[in-house]
Formats: C-alpha cells, structure tokens, sequence
C-alpha cells in the first residue's frame, strides 16, 4: 500500500479526528463526548477519547468487513505495522516512525509520568513488538516502564469479538517488583483497542498497587462504519 502524507509530514488519514467545540475550548470529544485532557496531554492535542471503554486514542482501525472499505487498507498497514515492533529493517519503519511522532507530540512535555504495556497472552513478558515501540515514546520527562506488566500464567487468545473475561485478565497480570509505581502517573498503552477490557484489567491492577493515577491509551480504536 502506498502511504500519503500531507505537508506537514503527518499521514492522510480519514477526516475522523478530533473535533473542537464552536467556543474554542481545548476539550476533546469522541460521539459527542466532551473531556477536559488529563495533565499527560497536551492540552491542544489530537488525542481523541471514547468515554464508554475510559481509553484515549489517535486514530481508527477498521478491521476487514467493516464495511469502510476505503480505510481498510490503512488499518491493514497500521496493524502489520504495529505487530511487527519494526525490530528490523522494514519497508514501513519511517512511515511508523511518523506515526509515532504524531502520538509524541500529543504527549506532555513537562508532566513526568511512565509508559507501561499490556503484555502479550504468553507467560512472563512474552513477544511482544508493541514495546519496541513504545520505548520509542520515553525519553526526558516519560519514563519507560514498559516491562513493568507481566503474565503469572498464559491466558487464551482474544475472542473473534477482541474480547477477554475481565476479571481472568485480571489475575493473569503481576507487577515487576523492581519499579517503583507508589503515587506514580501511569499511561498504560496498547496497539490496537476493542472493548477495552485488557487495558481496564490493566488499570485496576496498577492503582490496585499504589499507583496515583493510571490512563489507558491504544494507538487505535477498532471501529466497525
């Protein structure tokens, strides 16, 4: 598939972004739900929110039969992209890497918060590409913290719906005791989000452990129009 970009260096993507209030505000809104960003963004950001799964987002992934037939390729490159981590030499790396820049500079300059994943459904850390990129994310005030979640136990594969049982996530997720989460800011991440069950799961075990505050973000939303 060939990638356009638009002058400003930033990928031509359906014109599902962010929409802004007629009174300038900076909030944000998904389906017509307004939210005032939290201190990990910046305030005139992209970022886009759907209140119902409590995730934040950059851009839409229409799954194949979706029936928008003209973004479907797209979501076929963001997803191979993304499950690959990129962790060689690939034909995409600076198109993920302007991806990437697109979801950085939403991201707060100053506010230090860390960056954890949720981990693969294999035991332990598991193979899991989305971390690579992810650790492209830290630097300065974002701390990598994306080995902090790990599996106790394997657990099955998403469902055809990319669905999980809530509470068996849950118990199949520990914490690396060796980083230091007590009244931390975590924006615990995932590649692609459905339901947001795993990210959710992920949520309630950091705060759970001490964590102060924790916001959920994929790099894209799984929508079906």
């Amino acid at each position: 598939m060939k990638v356009e970009f638009n002058e400003d260096g930033s990928i031509k993507l359906p014109k599902e972004w962010t929409q802004r209030s007629s009174t300038g505000s900076s909030s944000n809104t998904i389906e017509g739900d307004y939210v005032d960003l939290p201190v990990i963004f910046k305030k005139d950001s992209k970022v886009q929110y759907n209140k119902e799964t409590d995730v934040y987002f950059r851009y839409y992934y229409h799954p194949k039969g979706s029936g928008n037939y003209q973004q479907q390729d797209f979501s076929y490159w963001l997803l191979s992209a993304l499950k690959s981590g990129m962790a060689n030499p690939h034909p995409d790396c600076e198109v993920i890497d302007k991806v990437l820049y697109r979801i950085k500079e939403c991201l707060s300059e100053s506010t230090e918060f860390k960056i954890a994943i949720m981990p693969s459904h294999s035991k332990g850390l598991g193979k899991t590409p989305f971390r690579w990129i992810a650790q492209k994310l830290c630097g300065g005030n974002i701390v990598d913290y994306t080995s902090l979640l790990v599996r106790s136990h394997d657990i099955e594969v998403k469902h055809k719906d990319n669905t999980r049982d809530f509470q068996g996530e849950i118990e199949s997720l520990e914490l690396d005791t060796k980083f230091n989460i007590k009244d931390s800011i975590i924006l615990l991440m995932d590649d692609i989000t459905t339901s947001g069950t795993s990210l959710n799961a992920g949520k309630e075990v950091l705060l759970n452990a001490g964590t102060k505050e924790v916001y959920c973000m994929a790099v894209a939303k799984t929508v079906r129009w």
